[in-house]
Protein backbone atom coordinates (compact mmCIF):
# COMPACT_ATOMS: atom_id res chain seq x y z
CA UNK A 1 0.00 0.00 0.00
CA UNK A 2 2.66 2.11 0.95
CA UNK A 3 4.50 1.77 -2.92
CA UNK A 4 1.33 2.28 -4.36
CA UNK A 5 0.85 5.60 -2.42
CA UNK A 6 3.94 6.86 -3.46
CA UNK A 7 3.79 6.22 -6.91
CA UNK A 8 0.24 8.19 -6.89
CA UNK A 9 2.12 10.90 -5.15
CA UNK A 10 5.21 10.84 -7.91
CA UNK A 11 2.46 10.47 -10.54
CA UNK A 12 0.63 13.73 -9.71
CA UNK A 13 3.42 15.51 -8.98
CA UNK A 14 4.55 14.69 -12.80
CA UNK A 15 1.00 15.78 -14.35
CA UNK A 16 1.21 19.35 -12.46
CA UNK A 17 4.80 19.78 -13.58
CA UNK A 18 3.90 18.99 -17.13
CA UNK A 19 0.30 21.53 -16.59
CA UNK A 20 2.46 24.17 -15.17
CA UNK A 21 4.97 24.12 -17.77
CA UNK A 22 2.01 24.63 -20.48
CA UNK A 23 0.24 27.49 -18.51
CA UNK A 24 3.12 30.56 -19.17
CA UNK A 25 0.67 32.96 -20.31
CA UNK A 26 3.16 35.56 -20.56
CA UNK A 27 5.43 34.23 -23.70
CA UNK A 28 3.30 36.78 -25.52
CA UNK A 29 4.93 39.33 -23.83
CA UNK A 30 8.37 38.76 -25.69
CA UNK A 31 9.56 42.12 -26.34
CA UNK A 32 10.61 41.25 -30.33
CA UNK A 33 6.99 39.04 -30.83
CA UNK A 34 6.46 41.76 -33.41
CA UNK A 35 9.65 42.18 -34.49
CA UNK A 36 10.42 38.63 -35.21
CA UNK A 37 7.04 38.49 -37.13
CA UNK A 38 7.78 41.69 -39.19
CA UNK A 39 11.35 40.01 -39.85
CA UNK A 40 9.93 36.89 -41.09
CA UNK A 41 7.52 39.36 -43.68
CA UNK A 42 11.03 40.64 -44.98
CA UNK A 43 11.55 37.75 -46.69
CA UNK A 44 8.20 37.52 -48.55
CA UNK A 45 8.90 40.99 -49.79
CA UNK A 46 12.41 39.87 -51.02
CA UNK A 47 10.66 37.44 -53.02
CA UNK A 48 8.29 40.05 -54.17
CA UNK A 49 11.41 42.02 -56.07
CA UNK A 50 13.07 38.97 -57.04
CA UNK A 51 9.78 37.91 -58.95
CA UNK A 52 9.05 41.43 -60.33
CA UNK A 53 12.65 42.07 -61.78
CA UNK A 54 12.10 38.41 -63.44
CA UNK A 55 9.28 39.77 -65.14
CA UNK A 56 9.33 40.94 -69.14
CA UNK A 57 8.00 44.65 -67.57
CA UNK A 58 8.72 45.49 -64.49
CA UNK A 59 6.30 48.01 -62.52
CA UNK A 60 8.70 50.98 -61.25
CA UNK A 61 5.98 51.99 -58.70
CA UNK A 62 5.24 48.94 -57.14
CA UNK A 63 9.05 47.67 -57.08
CA UNK A 64 10.20 51.20 -55.39
CA UNK A 65 6.82 50.65 -52.74
CA UNK A 66 8.41 47.44 -51.95
CA UNK A 67 11.87 48.55 -51.50
CA UNK A 68 10.89 51.26 -49.73
CA UNK A 69 8.87 49.13 -47.45
CA UNK A 70 12.10 46.77 -46.97
CA UNK A 71 14.00 49.66 -46.51
CA UNK A 72 11.85 50.82 -43.24
CA UNK A 73 11.41 47.82 -41.58
CA UNK A 74 14.75 46.74 -42.39
CA UNK A 75 16.17 49.71 -40.27
CA UNK A 76 12.90 49.89 -38.15
CA UNK A 77 14.45 45.90 -36.84
CA UNK A 78 17.85 47.50 -36.13
CA UNK A 79 17.22 50.60 -34.56
CA UNK A 80 13.32 50.52 -33.79
CA UNK A 81 10.60 52.18 -35.14
CA UNK A 82 7.44 53.70 -32.75
CA UNK A 83 4.82 53.88 -35.74
CA UNK A 84 5.37 50.30 -36.74
CA UNK A 85 5.76 49.16 -33.15
CA UNK A 86 9.46 47.62 -33.59
CA UNK A 87 11.20 47.63 -30.61
CA UNK A 88 14.98 47.23 -32.24
CA UNK A 89 17.43 44.63 -30.61
CA UNK A 90 20.34 44.39 -28.40
CA UNK A 91 21.10 40.88 -28.71
CA UNK A 92 24.34 40.45 -30.19
CA UNK A 93 23.50 37.73 -32.53
CA UNK A 94 20.29 39.22 -33.72
CA UNK A 95 22.26 42.68 -34.37
CA UNK A 96 25.21 40.74 -36.14
CA UNK A 97 22.68 39.09 -38.45
CA UNK A 98 20.73 42.48 -39.33
CA UNK A 99 24.13 44.12 -39.69
CA UNK A 100 24.86 41.75 -42.30
CA UNK A 101 21.47 41.97 -44.00
CA UNK A 102 21.84 46.30 -43.91
CA UNK A 103 25.00 45.84 -45.69
CA UNK A 104 23.86 43.74 -48.45
CA UNK A 105 20.84 45.56 -48.97
CA UNK A 106 22.91 48.36 -49.36
CA UNK A 107 24.91 46.79 -52.13
CA UNK A 108 21.98 45.58 -53.62
CA UNK A 109 20.47 49.01 -54.07
CA UNK A 110 23.00 49.85 -56.14
CA UNK A 111 22.66 46.76 -58.50
CA UNK A 112 19.09 47.06 -58.18
CA UNK A 113 18.79 50.53 -59.73
CA UNK A 114 20.89 50.07 -62.54
CA UNK A 115 18.88 47.13 -63.16
CA UNK A 116 15.90 48.99 -63.67
CA UNK A 117 17.13 51.61 -65.74
CA UNK A 118 19.43 48.93 -67.53
CA UNK A 119 18.14 45.33 -67.89
CA UNK A 120 21.58 43.92 -68.69
CA UNK A 121 21.86 44.15 -64.46
CA UNK A 122 18.65 42.19 -63.86
CA UNK A 123 20.66 39.01 -63.60
CA UNK A 124 23.05 40.95 -61.39
CA UNK A 125 20.42 42.22 -59.31
CA UNK A 126 18.77 38.84 -58.56
CA UNK A 127 22.06 37.36 -57.55
CA UNK A 128 21.83 40.25 -54.74
CA UNK A 129 18.49 39.57 -53.87
CA UNK A 130 19.14 35.77 -53.55
CA UNK A 131 22.26 36.76 -50.98
CA UNK A 132 20.29 39.23 -49.11
CA UNK A 133 17.33 36.36 -48.88
CA UNK A 134 19.82 34.08 -47.55
CA UNK A 135 21.23 36.62 -45.00
CA UNK A 136 17.18 37.46 -44.19
CA UNK A 137 17.05 33.74 -43.37
CA UNK A 138 19.83 33.46 -41.04
CA UNK A 139 18.55 36.68 -38.82
CA UNK A 140 15.12 35.03 -38.74
CA UNK A 141 16.48 31.88 -37.38
CA UNK A 142 18.50 33.80 -34.63
CA UNK A 143 15.05 35.47 -33.61
CA UNK A 144 13.39 32.03 -33.84
CA UNK A 145 16.37 30.89 -31.15
CA UNK A 146 16.24 33.72 -29.13
CA UNK A 147 12.07 33.31 -28.84
CA UNK A 148 12.43 29.30 -27.71
CA UNK A 149 14.96 30.22 -25.31
CA UNK A 150 12.53 32.88 -23.61
CA UNK A 151 9.72 29.95 -23.80
CA UNK A 152 12.37 27.79 -22.12
CA UNK A 153 13.10 30.07 -19.44
CA UNK A 154 8.96 31.03 -19.03
CA UNK A 155 8.29 27.32 -18.58
CA UNK A 156 10.91 27.55 -16.35
CA UNK A 157 9.92 30.34 -14.14
CA UNK A 158 5.90 28.76 -14.24
CA UNK A 159 7.09 25.58 -12.34
CA UNK A 160 9.30 27.38 -10.13
CA UNK A 161 6.60 29.52 -9.18
CA UNK A 162 3.68 26.82 -8.48
CA UNK A 163 6.12 24.64 -6.86
CA UNK A 164 7.94 27.30 -4.87
CA UNK A 165 5.25 29.40 -4.47
CA UNK A 166 7.36 32.31 -4.50
CA UNK A 167 6.25 35.75 -4.65
CA UNK A 168 8.69 36.90 -7.24
CA UNK A 169 7.11 38.48 -10.44
CA UNK A 170 7.43 35.05 -12.83
CA UNK A 171 8.65 37.50 -15.85
CA UNK A 172 11.87 37.96 -13.95
CA UNK A 173 13.16 34.98 -14.58
CA UNK A 174 11.84 35.23 -18.23
CA UNK A 175 15.13 37.85 -19.69
CA UNK A 176 16.09 37.04 -22.78
CA UNK A 177 20.46 37.10 -22.30
CA UNK A 178 22.54 35.40 -24.76
CA UNK A 179 26.15 35.06 -23.56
Amino acid sequence: MKRFTKWTMIVLLMLTTVQASEDYAFTEEYRLLNDMKLAKKQSSLIVEMRQSLSADTIDREGFQSTQSKFNSVILGLTNGDDSMNLNGTTIPSIRVKLDDVNGVWRESQKTINMALSNGMYRESAIQQLEILANKMSQSISEYNKSYERYKQRSKLSSIVDTHMGSSIEPTLFAFNTIK
